[in-house]
């Protein structure tokens, strides 16, 4: 499966980048210094994105050609000059969602935040927005809330959300407190995902 995996310079995306690739599968990563994470990854493919400034649908609609699947693992935790909380975790997300919507693929992955309903402020907040916009489109997504998990843990269970398609339409919990069985993988801890606010 070719698969577009945005975040892929981040500590978490590498790792999930790692564990797709051993499964067998083509991985292009999103970088604003694409030359330089072609040069450190040379495994990957790939094609340059920012989450700052690619806030259209128009911006992200001629990257998605030839992917089957959509995982974002973008996102900053605390904002600089340049990089806001809204752009980077909501907006850009939000358009590329919307692209996948208009013209494939259909499989679409999304790396939230653990306790966002409950403490929906800044980096929370904007994470929420974003479950909420995924939810509302007509895409095969599932939601990942992922506490203080070990990275490769992480890596291979949303790896093997790829492999065995599924769950669609959920929201998985993720957390450390205890080992992840494989069938919850599949079925998932499931919590509802909250519309998205208006503005």
């Amino acid at each position: 499966m070719r698969i577009l995996l945005t975040g892929a310079t981040g500590f978490v995306g590498h790792h999930v980048a790692q564990a797709l690739l051993a499964a067998g599968h083509e991985i292009v990563g999103c970088s604003r210094h694409r030359n330089e994470a072609l040069h450190r990854w040379p495994d990957l493919g790939w094609i340059r994105a920012d989450f700052s400034t690619d806030l259209s649908v128009d911006a992200w609609r001629p990257r998605l050609t030839g992917f089957q699947a959509v995982i974002n693992t973008a996102a900053i935790v605390r904002e600089r000059p340049g990089q806001s909380f809204e752009a980077v975790n909501f907006e850009a997300p939000l358009a590329l969602f919307r692209a996948c919507a208009e013209r494939g693929p259909r499989r679409v992955i999304q790396l939230s935040a653990p306790d966002c309903e409950r403490d929906a402020r800044g980096y929370a907040a904007t994470k929420l927005l974003a479950e909420g916009a995924l939810a509302a489109l007509d895409l095969d997504w599932t939601i990942v809330r992922a506490s203080l998990l070990h990275a490769e843990d992480l890596a291979s269970a949303i790896a093997r959300l790829i492999e065995d398609g599924g769950p669609l339409h959920a929201v998985l919990e993720l957390d450390e407190s205890r080992p992840l069985a494989l069938h919850e993988v599949r079925g998932g801890r499931r919590a509802q995902v909250p519309a998205r606010r208006s503005a």
